[in-house]
C-alpha cells in the first residue's frame, strides 16, 4: 500500500492478515476492508468489537436483514451468528424474517443470536458507536425474546457462539451443497435454463401475488364535491391549531437534521391562540464536534455542572464512562463488548460499577486514564480506606480485538497500577489481540494483585469472587 499507493475503494484480505491490512488501509485512506475466511459460519452483526459488522449506525447502509438474506442464499454458509444491540428494531424485524424462513424451509440453517445492552443505562448513549434506545423502541430483552420465539438459539457472550454452533451443526441435516470434503468425487455436468439460483427462501410472503390496481386522480374541488354529496362537511382551510402544530413539527425536523441531533422529545400545549413547547428534551451528537468541530454553537450551550464530573473528565480523552450501581469496575475496548461485559457479569451473578468504552483501539495512555476515572467512584475510595489492600471491589479489564496489541495493554495495566499506587485487585482478560499470550504472561508474572485469563467465564468468576470477598 505504501509503495504502490493504489486509488482503491476497497481491498479483500485473508482473515489472518486483517489486522495489518486495516492499519495500512487507514493510512492509505482506503474506506473498505473485506476479511475473507473460507469457513462454514456466517456472521451478521451491529457491533464492531463483538465481530465483523454491518454497523450500529442509526441510519445503516446495510441492515441485519440484508446480511441474513445473503447468508441464507450462500450455499457455503451452513450456520449463522447474529449479533444485535440496543437501538432501533432491526433485530425484531430479523426475528420476524427468521420465523418465516424456518417455517418455509425444509432444512433451515441454524442461527444463534446475542443482543448487547440488556443492562444498559436508560437514556444514555452507550459508547462511541452511538448505541441508544429511543422512546417506543424495543428493549434489548424484548429483542432477545423475539429472536428466541423465532427459533434462534440465544447466547449471552461471544465466546459461547463456537460451542453452541458446533452442537447445532452436528445435529442438523447435512447439506449437499458447499465446498466438497476431502476425498474423491465424480465430475458432473448439468444444463440450466436459468442462469441464477433461486433463493432458498420462498418469496411468496414478501412479494404477494400481483393484483391489478387502478389509480384515479381527482382535483381537490372535485374530491370535495364528492365528499359533500355524502353529507360530510368539508373546509378548504385547515384548522389554525393544526397549522401551528405543523409549523412546530417542521421546525423540530429541521433542527434535528441541521444540528445533528439524536433525540428531540417534547410536549406541545395550546395556550389560547399560541402553541407552547414544554418539557423539551434535546440530545445532540457531540461526536460531530469532537471529530471535526461541527456544531460548535450547540456544544457551547452545554451545561456540564449537572453532569457526572468523572464522565465529563473521561470525555476529554475520548473515553465513554457511565457510572452504574455495582461493585465491579469494567474497562473495555468497544461499545458492544462493554455492554456485553456488563450483561454477562450480571448473568454470572456480578454487578458492574460502570460502563467504560476506551474506543476500538485501546492504548497504554487510555488504559491508565480509564483506571483514574474508575478510581473516582466513591465506592472505591470508601472501600480502599476501610479494607486495604483488598477492598470489596474489583476492576475487570476485558480487551478484545485485532487492532490492539496484547503486550502493550498488559504493560499499560502494569504502568497504571504502579503509577496510581493501586491496591484494588484487577482481573485482566486479553483475547483476539496481537501478542495476547505475551500480554497474559506479563500480567501473570507481575507479582502484583493482577489475575490473567483468556476464558471469559473464568475471568468473570474471579472478578465476582474478589469483589464479594469478606
Amino acid at each position: 500500500m505504501e509503495v504502490l499507493k493504489p486509488d482503491a475503494t476497497g481491498i479483500y484480505v485473508a482473515s489472518h492478515q486483517a489486522t495489518a491490512a486495516i492499519e495500512e488501509a487507514i493510512e492509505a485512506e482506503v474506506p473498505l476492508i473485506v476479511a475473507v475466511a473460507e469457513r462454514r459460519v456466517g456472521i451478521v452483526a451491529r457491533s464492531g468489537t463483538l465481530s465483523y459488522e454491518v454497523g450500529g449506525d442509526v441510519l445503516p447502509g446495510t441492515t441485519i436483514l440484508d446480511g441474513l438474506r445473503v447468508l441464507v442464499d450462500d450455499e457455503d454458509t451452513e450456520a449463522i451468528a447474529l449479533i444485535g444491540e440496543i437501538g432501533g428494531d432491526a433485530e425484531v424485524e430479523a426475528a420476524s424474517w427468521i420465523k418465516e424462513y424456518r417455517a418455509q424451509s425444509q432444512n433451515p440453517k441454524s442461527i444463534a443470536a446475542l443482543v448487547g445492552g440488556i443492562h444498559a443505562a436508560p437514556g444514555r448513549i452507550m459508547g462511541h458507536a452511538g448505541a441508544f434506545t429511543l422512546p417506543g423502541e424495543p428493549s434489548a430483552l424484548a429483542k432477545v425474546e423475539a429472536l428466541k420465539a423465532a427459533g434462534a438459539t440465544i447466547v449471552n457472550h461471544p465466546s459461547r457462539f463456537g460451542p453452541v454452533l458446533k452442537t447445532l451443526l452436528s445435529s442438523s441435516t447435512p447439506r449437499t451443497s458447499g465446498i466438497p470434503a476431502s476425498g474423491t468425487y465424480s465430475q458432473q455436468r448439468e444444463i440450466h435454463t436459468v442462469s441464477r439460483r433461486a433463493s432458498l427462501l420462498p418469496k411468496t410472503s414478501q412479494y404477494a401475488a400481483l393484483v391489478q390496481k387502478r389509480t384515479i386522480y381527482l382535483a381537490q374541488n372535485t374530491a370535495f364535491d364528492l365528499i359533500r354529496q355524502r353529507g360530510v362537511n368539508v373546509s378548504e382551510q385547515g384548522h389554525p391549531e393544526k397549522q401551528r402544530f405543523i409549523a412546530v413539527l417542521n421546525g423540530m425536523i429541521d433542527l434535528f437534521f441541521e444540528k445533528e441531533a439524536f433525540l428531540l422529545e417534547t410536549q406541545i400545549v395550546e395556550n389560547g391562540e399560541n402553541v407552547e413547547i414544554v418539557a423539551a428534551r434535546f440530545g445532540f451528537d457531540d461526536a460531530a464536534f469532537r471529530s471535526c468541530g461541527r456544531q460548535g454553537d450547540i456544544q457551547e450551550l452545554r451545561d456540564t455542572s449537572s453532569e457526572e464530573a468523572a464522565e465529563v473528565e473521561a470525555e476529554k480523552d475520548g473515553i465513554v464512562y457511565i457510572k452504574l450501581d455495582g461493585n465491579i469496575g469494567t474497562l473495555v475496548n468497544g461499545a458492544g463488548l462493554a455492554m456485553n461485559t456488563v450483561d454477562a457479569l450480571a448473568d454470572a451473578g456480578g454487578r458492574a460499577a460502570n460502563f467504560l468504552d476506551t474506543g476500538g483501539k485501546a492504548t497504554s495512555a487510555t488504559v491508565k486514564k480509564s483506571f483514574q476515572v474508575i478510581l473516582t467512584n466513591p465506592k472505591v475510595k470508601a472501600s480502599l480506606e476501610k479494607h486495604p489492600p483488598y477492598p470489596y471491589y474489583c476492576i475487570f479489564v476485558n480487551i478484545f480485538g485485532g487492532l490492539t496489541l496484547g503486550d502493550m495493554i498488559a504493560r499499560g495495566v502494569l504502568l497504571a497500577f504502579q503509577d496510581l499506587q493501586m491496591s484494588v485487585p484487577v482481573v485482566v482478560r486479553i483475547r483476539g489481540s496481537s501478542n495476547e499470550k505475551e500480554g497474559q504472561r506479563i500480567i501473570a508474572e507481575s507479582g502484583l494483585p493482577l489475575f490473567a485469563f483468556d476464558d471469559f467465564d473464568q475471568a468473570a468468576s474471579k472478578a465476582i469472587e474478589l469483589a464479594d470477598r469478606p
